[in-house]
């Protein structure tokens, strides 16, 4: 196919994670195009490229080499490189987990097309004189990956279909998602806010959620074990469809996965407080959430003290307090925050969800059920015990 015959641009089908942060207010990660009409025709014209009986390039004909290498070096710095800015590095950057799953689809891809023209007869020897020139090649590929990448995304779309809605029914069930539009509209503002909610509620990983969604900027959520940094890293990443490390991730001491792009941060109360003695005023994070306060060991009563000043220094800076027995009083005299306005404004009491718990055993083998027979147990401590002895 022609460059010039083409009625799309690639950057207006595919669009990379980055773009649907801007779009809806920074809470959504799925790929989305700019014009549904645009999208649906381009995976049409697609389609039809697959099942079109099109002469075959030379590289189809040895295919051998195509297992070894799906695309020329030409096209890999025309869609992927990174350092030449390819027109697909938003989506499938080379290196990138992405990037290796399209290759999988690409060769599925290119396997259909063989088989559709080995359907239509055409010949896949083709003599010299009638070869394509490289220029001619480089065009006939670059539309072919070009209409893979649009197959590519669709396909990634409806595969994800499925788990985005399991994974939205699974938030509504919870018993903090009816407080998400109060927790934001609260915090604005007052500033500060105290959260109280039964064990498995879900506001460990649900309201720093609601605050990433209700356009706040860079969070910090500071736990008092490292197991919960990790553990709660890998499920909000998971239910933002994040890959793990970049949006949402941990650091603890000597290990972490921050970078530039994140904006959920899991740590220790501890390493906050390093963070502070470097940086007195926090200017790094727009929200900070304390969990488990109700702990009150030295690092989180220190770490409140510090955060009371800081609300007085930072005009910008909003604080969340969540446990599951907090004392709402104590804490709303400290902050010296209205106490009726804490009590039923910034004050939400949110009930629990229990769960079963379950009891499983690991087997033991069999056991030597002469140790525990309890006829041969008596005849063992009533037999006689003879002594030999030997005189040298």
């Amino acid at each position: 196919m022609s460059y010039s015959l083409k009625k799309w641009s690639l950057k207006e089908i595919v669009r990379p994670p980055l773009c649907i942060l801007v779009l809806f207010a920074r809470g959504s990660v799925t790929l989305t195009i700019q014009n549904p009409e645009t999208k649906q025709a381009a995976v049409l014209e697609a389609q039809a490229f697959v099942r079109a009986a099109t002469k075959p390039t030379d590289t189809e004909q040895n295919h051998e080499e195509e297992e070894r290498n799906l695309w020329s070096d030409n096209a890999e710095d025309i869609f992927f490189s990174r350092r030449h800015k390819g027109l697909a590095t938003s989506v499938v950057e080379s290196g990138s987990p992405a990037y290796y799953e399209f290759k999988e689809f690409y060769a599925k891809y290119k396997f259909l097309r063989r088989h559709k023209l080995r359907e239509e007869s055409i010949s896949h020897h083709v003599s010299s004189a009638s070869k394509l020139s490289q220029g001619e090649q480089l065009k006939e590929e670059s539309a072919t990956i070009r209409h893979a990448l649009v197959l590519f995304d669709d396909f990634r779309q409806k595969k994800t279909a499925a788990l985005r809605e399991k994974i939205a029914k699974d938030r509504a069930a919870l018993p903090i998602h009816p407080y998400a539009a109060t927790i934001c509209a609260t915090l604005r503002q007052h500033r500060m806010l105290l959260v109280a909610g039964d064990t498995g509620c879900g506001k460990s990983t649900q309201v720093p959620q609601f605050l990433l969604e209700g356009g706040f900027g860079k969070i910090a959520c500071t736990q008092p074990r490292r197991i919960a940094c990790y553990s709660l890293a890998r499920r909000v990443g998971f239910e933002t469809m994040n890959a793990y490390g970049t949006e949402i991730a941990y650091q603890v001491r000597f290990e972490g996965n921050k970078t530039n792009r994140t904006r959920i941060l899991f740590l220790p109360e501890g390493l906050l407080l390093r963070q502070f003695s470097s940086n007195p005023t926090l200017s790094m994070y727009d929200v900070i959430v304390v969990d488990e306060v109700h702990e009150r060991h030295l690092m989180g009563d220190f770490l409140l003290g510090v955060l009371k000043r800081l609300l007085s220094e930072r005009a910008d800076l909003h604080i969340v307090l969540m446990s599951a027995t907090i004392n709402a009083e104590l804490f709303a005299k400290y902050f010296d925050a209205p106490s009726i306005q804490v009590k039923r404004r910034n004050f939400c009491g949110i009930p629990g969800k229990l769960y079963e718990v379950k009891i499983h055993y690991m087997s033991q083998g069999d056991d030597d059920k002469s140790l525990v027979d309890e006829r041969l147990y008596q005849q063992r401590q009533n037999a006689e015990v003879k002594v030999i002895c030997f005189a040298c």
